[in-house]
Order: structure tokens, then C-alpha cells, then sequence
């Protein structure tokens, strides 16, 4: 302090304090990346409880790939004489026929299964001992329940690899499922699942009434709004890896855009039918989520 008659005084602190570093903002949530992502593959689940098999079939699906389901060992030799996949998920434990005794009946290429097809097994066990038995009798892999999706791709990848097998799409796929890409709006909309459900709600309101606005522009010869309808549900099938839809679209947007009516009528009914292909694909995928 400092004073002088007359004149006022002067008061000063000193306080020591040590530099703070700099606070660190919380780090935004970040998207799995999709590099090395598996393409999307056709999977046999063979297991024979209820819960499990639902629980797997949304895990696996929510990743794009094609899901047949089976409950027990002999169901699933049925259906891989019926039709091929890329990879057997095969329980151990089973009524009717145990997930051993179907992986030996599959490698002595039972009803001309292919011998060489991946099955990867699904047990509680995680001894040792055991995973010698479950090799022996012809499993290439198996992971422990509960299933943990990451582990059994990582098992798929290993087990692909070491064949050398490309994977088998169903035929008609052209690498989703069905009218979605819906393994990537899994990876875009991963942590903000509510938004997902919001928008892809809208969607399903919206198309319908888009497209009653293009039959009533088509009937009377606006090709204007044709074309704005369809530009449009272009930028909207894209948003959702609607890819069919986004692709006819653009067709019946370069057609309306040229004034050519009669092409756009006759690409109406068959653009009419992809989309709903495709709101029934969202809506089935937002069922899966809970919304």
C-alpha cells in the first residue's frame, strides 16, 4: 500500500498462481470407418434359442448382410442344400442335431453341401480343450456368447482369407440389403440412432405424397413439377442409400427435364415401385431399431 496526504492511497495484491494448461474439449464421436469393412455376405445362423437368434439376426442384418436362420443342425443342413452361403454362425449346443455333428456332416459334403463352406462355432465354453474339440471336428473358428459382432468379423475375415472364397450374394443383390445400403446408414447414423428414426420416419411420410404430386403433374403435362418431384426424391434416396430409387430418379428427371412425357409415363409405374420398395425396406430397418 501506498499513501500520501492529500494526495489518496494506492492498494495492490499479489496473488502467485500456476499456468493452467488449456482445457481439452471432449472429442466429438467419431464413425466406425468402413475401411476394410466386409462386403455385405449371405449368413447362415443356426441356433436354437428364440432370443439368441433375434438378437443375432438384428446384429448382423443392422451390418447389411443377408441373414437365413435356423434352429437346430439338421435344419441348417437343409438349408445349405438349398442354397449356398458365405459363412455357417453354428451353435454348439442343439436339440434335433448338435452344431459338431452338422459341421462333420457338412465337410463329408452331406446332400452335396460344400464341404469347403466357412463355419465359424458359437459355444459358452472358452476352455482350451475345447476349442481342440470344436477344430477336430471341422469348425475353422468359434467365438464365445454373447456374440460380439466385432470378434466374429474379425473371426469371418481370418476364416475367408485362409480360403481364399470370395463371398456369394444372393443373386439380385448388388452389395445390400435389399432396397437400403442399410450397413452404411449404420455407420452414418451409429450414435445418433433418435435422428435416424426422426428423418426416416419423414421419408416414409413424405414419398407418398411426392409421389401423388408427380401423377397429378404426369396427368396434367407439367413437366416442370414431374421434374422437381423426381429431383427430389433423387437427393432423398441418396441420403439413405436408396441407391435403385436414387438411380430411377434421375432417369425420370433427365426425361421430364426434356419435355418427354411419354417417357416419363412409361418410367412412372416402375419408379412408383422402387420407391415403395424402398419405404418398406427403411421401415422394416427402423422397426429393427426400435423406432
Amino acid at each position: 500500500m501506498e499513501s500520501a496526504p492529500g494526495q489518496g492511497s494506492s492498494f495492490w495484491l499479489e496473488c502467485p498462481f500456476t499456468v493452467a494448461a488449456p482445457a481439452s474439449r471432449p472429442k466429438e464421436p467419431v464413425l466406425p470407418s468402413r475401411t476394410g469393412a466386409l462386403p455385405p455376405l449371405s449368413i447362415l445362423l443356426v441356433e436354437d434359442n428364440r432370443i439368441n437368434r433375434i438378437f443375432a439376426t438384428d446384429l448382423l442384418e443392422s451390418r447389411g448382410h443377408r441373414i437365413v436362420a435356423a434352429e437346430n443342425g439338421r435344419a441348417a443342413l437343409e438349408c445349405l442344400a438349398a442354397s449356398p452361403v458365405d459363412v455357417v454362425l453354428m451353435d454348439i449346443q442343439m436339440p434335433v442335431m448338435d452344431g459338431l455333428a452338422a459341421t462333420r456332416a457338412i465337410r463329408a459334403g452331406h446332400m452335396g453341401i460344400d464341404p469347403a463352406v466357412p463355419v465359424i462355432g458359437l459355444s459358452a465354453y472358452a476352455l482350451d480343450h475345447e476349442r481342440e474339440r470344436f477344430l477336430a471336428a471341422g469348425l475353422d473358428d468359434y467365438i464365445v456368447k454373447p456374440i460380439d459382432v466385432e470378434l466374429f468379423f474379425e473371426a469371418v475375415r481370418r476364416v475367408l482369407a485362409r480360403h481364399g472364397r470370395a463371398p456369394a450374394l444372393a443373386a439380385g443383390t448388388d452389395g445390400r440389403c435389399g432396397a437400403l445400403d442399410t450397413a452404411a446408414l449404420f455407420s452414418r447414423y451409429r450414435n445418433k440412432a433418435g435422428l435416424l428414426i426422426r428423418v426416416g420416419r419423414e421419408f416414409i411420410r413424405s414419398v407418398p405424397e411426392q409421389l401423388a404430386a408427380m401423377d397429378a403433374a404426369l396427368c396434367a403435362g407439367d413437366m416442370r413439377v414431374c421434374e422437381r418431384v423426381a429431383h427430389t426424391l433423387k437427393g432423398n434416396a441418396a441420403m439413405f442409400g436408396a441407391m435403385a430409387m436414387r438411380e430411377a430418379a434421375a432417369t425420370l428427371e433427365l426425361a421430364a427435364a426434356a419435355d418427354d412425357a411419354s417417357t416419363v409415363g412409361d418410367l412412372a409405374p416402375g419408379f412408383r415401385e422402387v420407391c415403395l420398395e424402398a419405404l418398406a425396406g427403411m421401415d422394416a430397418f427402423l422397426g429393427r431399431m426400435g423406432g
